[in-house]
């Protein structure tokens, strides 16, 4: 439990899960290019919404809508963290954003992508809401797709704030639903 005013800033286990998460779709997104020299693949839309509660640190959580086109992904999304309790509980964080990025062609078995984009954010401590600020949402997901409407994986996300203790992000299990592959 943190005291009134300390600061909570993202753990360097994030911003290494960020890079390892980062190298698989770099490879990826080389080893599709240099696949797709010969013959050009069909272009796919996929859309999805991913849930992803279970986090560490264990108070975060995230949620997205994401639509991709070939290698074009789009996301709306929603991430929660802390817990502020100065006259109700609720989260200390929240940030609400439109990210955009690049993934693997979607259709296999497994999917990865990275986003980054604009966001709006609150950040609120137990003595008062600081107020509304605009963040850097940055997004990895990795997933494996069994089916055409499920897919399993690691969301890795953080909103990086402006200020002391606006930044905060989380490495959570995710659940992808909709036309996945």
């Amino acid at each position: 439990m943190r005291a009134p005013g300390t600061i909570h800033r993202p753990t360097s286990a994030i911003r290494l899960a960020v890079t390892l998460l980062l190298v698989p779709v770099t490879t990826a997104a080389v080893a599709d290019t240099a696949g797709a020299q010969g013959a050009r693949a069909p272009t796919r839309f996929t859309v999805w919404g991913t849930v992803a509660p279970l986090s560490a640190p264990s108070d975060m959580g995230a949620g997205a809508v994401t639509a991709q086109i070939s290698h074009l992904v789009l996301s709306l999304r929603l991430a929660v963290g802390g817990t502020s309790c100065s006259s109700e509980c609720g989260p200390s964080h929240t940030d609400v954003g439109v990210l955009a990025g690049y993934g693997i062609r979607a259709g296999g078995p497994f999917h990865a992508y990275a986003a980054a984009g604009l966001a709006l954010a609150n950040y609120a401590n137990d003595d008062a809401s600081v107020g509304n600020f605009l963040a850097i949402p940055l997004q990895v997901e990795v997933a494996w797709r069994p089916l055409k409407f499920l897919g399993l994986g690691v969301m890795v996300f953080e909103s990086l704030g402006t200020g002391d203790g606006d930044s905060f992000g989380a490495v959570s299990l995710a659940v992808q639903l909709g036309k996945v592959r």
